[in-house]
């Protein structure tokens, strides 16, 4: 696995901090808990602004070569200097268009 996300975003957010927990309750009304993870999964936000087509057209054909959500990739985070191994969250990207040949574009993604 050799791909990186392909553009560095104008903005990025951790929205989402998980952690996966399986709770068993017993007949006395005991519970059982364990975590699933070793440490919670980040979920980001990469927030792209006045994206070109050619820019916006790269993005997108990454998303396509993943099959949205389907398969991982790096992610490296320039705010924490950290790289990721992540894949989308979703199998849709949001894109909006600031004018006829500016677009801004969202991409939600999760550490795996």
């Amino acid at each position: 696995m050799a791909d990186t996300y392909p553009l560095k975003p104008n903005r990025i957010t951790v929205t989402t901090i998980r952690h996966k927990t399986t709770v068993a309750t017993f007949e006395r009304g005991n519970e059982q808990r364990m975590s699933n993870w070793k440490k919670g999964k980040k979920e980001f936000e990469l927030k792209h602004y006045n994206l070109s087509i050619e820019e916006r057209d790269q993005i997108i054909a990454f998303h396509e070569d993943r099959h949205g959500s389907l398969r991982k990739f790096y992610f490296a985070n320039h705010v924490d200097n950290l790289v990721y191994v992540v894949r989308f969250a979703e199998d849709s990207l949001s894109i909006d268009h600031a004018n006829a040949y500016s677009f801004n574009l969202t991409a939600r993604v999760i550490e795996c």
